[in-house]
């Protein structure tokens, strides 16, 4: 630390004003592919009829897939809306 100024002699850089814009778009692929890659084998999985707590297990999967679905594609859209002004 600086005695005289007070402040610490080693500069942070400052962050990129695209840095946050970036992560988003790389968040939201990532929740895109995770939702699509559940969808898919729930789809390819085949037919089982299962009841009870075990169906709406299967039930609450396929909601929370199209919700990764639709949030990763949103992040996406709003990345690249805000990269080009």
């Amino acid at each position: 630390m600086d005695r005289s100024t007070g402040s610490s002699a080693l500069k942070l850089k400052e962050p990129l004003a695209d840095k946050p814009t970036m992560r988003n778009t790389i968040l939201g692929a990532i929740l895109a592919i995770w939702g699509a890659a559940i969808l898919i084998v729930k789809l390819t999985g085949g037919q089982s009829n299962h009841g009870g707590a075990y169906g709406t297990g299967q039930t609450a999967a396929l909601v929370f897939a199209v919700v990764l679905i639709v949030a990763g594609i949103r992040a996406i859209l709003s990345g690249q809306q805000k990269r080009r002004g």
